[in-house]
């Protein structure tokens, strides 16, 4: 009975943390590498650190305690920061001339754009084309004239921040103007 006392109360005491000084000593080595040693070395400088106390040793968990609440993927703040979004292209009053009618619109959010969050192009404040979650839109035979764009960044559908209208002016060729291709086969009309 006695001996299992003892051999209770070794290995109790085994398994306490004890706290013990540690001197760490580095030096770089023939090679140029750093070496991290508990001994200084033979010959040579090096530097020295001593650390008193060791990190606490992990919890011991209990079959019956409550588990650790898991942290969620995304933490929700309180009052977490307005989100933001802006208009990278195009310049608020900027001309684009493409004949096709073509214009590249990309915006910047403060948010990654994944799961729950997409944003949205307005044209003429209607919605144009569906929500998405790629910050870039390339648009196709825009009409001649003023356009407004905005651009709405979305949580779960709700707008949570919007861009200022800006204005964009499209320069297109009208049919008249084209100059005319000649036809495969046929000089150009300046060599006639």
């Amino acid at each position: 009975m006695k001996m299992i006392k003892i051999g209770t109360t070794l290995i109790a005491l085994t398994l306490m943390p004890v706290a013990v000084a540690t001197t760490i000593y580095s030096w770089k080595d023939a090679n140029g590498k750093t070496v991290f040693s508990d001994h200084p070395p033979e010959s040579g400088q090096y530097d020295q650190q001593h650390y008193d106390d060791p990190p606490p040793p992990p919890p011991v968990l209990d079959a019956e305690a409550e588990p650790l609440p898991q942290p969620s993927a995304e933490p929700e703040l309180k009052n977490p920061p307005p989100s933001k979004v802006s208009l990278l292209t195009p310049n608020h009053e900027q001309t684009v001339r493409d004949n096709a009618g073509r214009l590249s619109v990309s915006v910047s959010t403060d948010t990654p754009l994944r799961e729950h969050y997409q944003v949205q192009l307005y044209v003429a404040g209607q919605p144009f084309g569906p929500r998405s979650s790629v910050n870039q839109w390339q648009v196709e035979n825009v009409d001649r004239g003023a356009h407004e764009l905005s651009v709405k960044l979305l949580k779960n559908g709700k707008i949570i921040a919007s861009t200022s209208p800006v204005t964009v002016f499209m320069h297109r060729a009208s049919k008249g103007q084209l100059p005319s291709l000649p036809k495969v086969g046929q000089p150009p009309a300046e060599a006639l």
